[in-house]
């Protein structure tokens, strides 16, 4: 495994308007050597005394790529990693997973912080071409209503998946196709109020009261009845007691 981050100078002129730039880059690369296992589809000869070994030969290569900068009031990067799995056995698929993100964040003042995040992940079956793709985006807000008091955190995400997932083989035992289709949508709403009613001290209980609530809806364009909405919330209460023993003189 290797990485490498470069940065420039916190104190000079660039990083003191523009932010302070960074470069991330990193390679891995690993082998499940050949090592004796138990056959999958012969699990019940195994259990009675008849081992059916094979063998395992994995390669696996990741590279990543990131670029930002970091500023008193905001942040963002871009990256994008690369990974393969390839088996030499032939026993799986070759597979490639190409995971690309942007995240942004911005913090107007010292009880105020947004962010936002895209991401796109691409998985791909080298031998059969079958390949999903997911798109997830995201919205946080973070506020101090009151300091030392009374805090809001809200987040707001959607995602998407869509492509093709293929198996080995034509068709297994309960009928299930080689092929089935994916196009899902999911939206999330994420809500939580924190009141510190006690704060907490050495050696004195503290007493903290959240309010929290999620709703999804989730969409499924090929098992409709898979298509529904959900609402949870909870009520916590949380006790702090940080306790200290000082020595006798």
């Amino acid at each position: 495994t290797t990485r490498y981050r470069w940065e420039v100078d916190p104190e000079g002129f660039l990083a003191r308007y523009v932010g302070s730039p960074y470069v991330e880059a990193g390679w891995n690369r690993s082998r499940l050597k050949p090592i004796a296992t138990p056959d999958p589809t012969g699990a019940l000869d195994s259990l009675f005394g008849s081992f059916a070994p094979v063998y395992a030969d994995e390669h696996q290569r990741q590279g990543s790529l990131r670029v930002g900068a970091t500023h008193r009031v905001f942040d963002w990067s871009v990256s994008h990693t690369i990974g393969r799995i390839e088996d030499r056995t032939r026993l799986q698929p070759d597979t490639r997973t190409d995971l690309s993100s942007l995240d942004l964040g911005w913090r107007p003042d010292a009880d105020t912080s947004f962010g936002f995040s895209l991401q796109r992940d691409r998985f791909r079956l080298e031998d059969t071409g079958a390949a999903t793709t997911t798109w997830i985006a995201s919205l946080s807000l973070y506020r101090v209503l009151l300091p030392r008091r009374l805090s809001l955190q809200a987040t707001a995400s959607a995602t998407q998946v869509h492509g093709t997932t293929a198996f080995s083989g034509a068709a297994d035992g309960f009928g299930v196709s080689s092929a089935s289709k994916t196009d899902e949508r999911t939206l999330t709403f994420y809500g939580a109020l924190e009141w510190v009613a006690v704060e907490s001290r050495v050696n004195r209980p503290g007493l903290t009261f959240t309010v929290d609530g999620i709703w999804e809806r989730r969409e499924d364009d090929v098992v409709h009845s898979n298509t529904r909405d959900t609402f949870q919330t909870f009520l916590k209460v949380r006790v702090d007691f940080p306790l200290q023993w000082k020595k006798g003189a």
